[in-house]
C-alpha cells in the first residue's frame, strides 16, 4: 500500500521497487520507548513511517544480538531509502542501518553483467595464491595471524600474493 501523493516512478512501463533490509539497534532511550509502547505499537509505527515515504513493509520482526529489529521494505529508491534512515536516526531512540537487497533473479543479472577490473598492483604479473594457516587452538582461534608478510623486491607483501616469475 502506497501513501497518497507518493508513487514509484514507472521505469520501463512497470512500477520499479528496491528492497531494503533496515537492521535497528535501539538507545536506551529506545528501550525504554519500546518497554513504554510494546511491540505491537512500534511495528504500526514503522509500517506508517514507511508507507509515508512512499514503500510498504514486507515483513518486521524483533530479534536478539546486535540488531534489535529487521525490517525489510519496498521502497521507490535509493533517495527515499536514504530519506527515511535520516529522519529514523535524526529523530533518536534507534541506531538504523539500511542497505539494499537483491532477488535471486537480480543476482543472475548481475553475474551475467561484465566489468573489468584490474586488482591493484605495481606487477600486473602478480597473482593470488592460497593463505597459508597459522597454528589453531582447541577452541579454533587462532593462535597466530593468518596473514604473514613475505619481502618480494623490497615490499612487505601478503604471502598470499607471489609473483608468477
Amino acid at each position: 500500500m502506497v501513501a497518497t501523493g507518493q508513487v514509484p516512478i514507472p521505469l520501463g512501463g512497470a512500477i520499479q521497487w528496491r528492497s531494503f533490509l533496515l537492521r535497528s539497534a535501539y538507545t536506551l532511550q529506545g528501550i525504554k520507548g519500546l518497554v513504554n509502547d510494546g511491540g505491537t505499537k512500534r511495528a504500526e509505527v514503522v509500517r506508517k513511517t514507511i508507507e509515508a515515504a512512499g514503500g510498504q513493509v514486507e515483513a518486521l520482526y524483533f530479534g536478539f544480538g546486535d540488531h534489535d529489529t529487521y525490517v525489510l521494505c519496498d521502497l521507490p529508491d535509493h533517495k527515499a531509502a536514504a530519506g527515511l534512515a535520516i529522519a529514523i536516526r535524526a529523530a533518536g531512540g534507534v541506531d538504523t542501518k539500511i542497505t539494499p537487497v537483491l532477488t535471486p533473479k537480480e543476482v543472475d543479472e548481475a553475474t551475467r553483467q561484465k566489468a573489468e577490473y584490474e586488482p591493484p598492483a605495481d606487477d600486473h604479473r602478480v597473482r593470488p595464491a592460497p593463505i597459508v594457516g597459522a597454528g589453531r587452538t582447541r577452541c579454533g582461534v587462532s593462535s597466530e595471524p593468518l596473514l604473514r608478510l613475505r619481502q618480494c623486491d623490497g615490499n612487505q607483501l601478503p604471502l598470499r600474493y607471489c609473483p608468477s616469475t
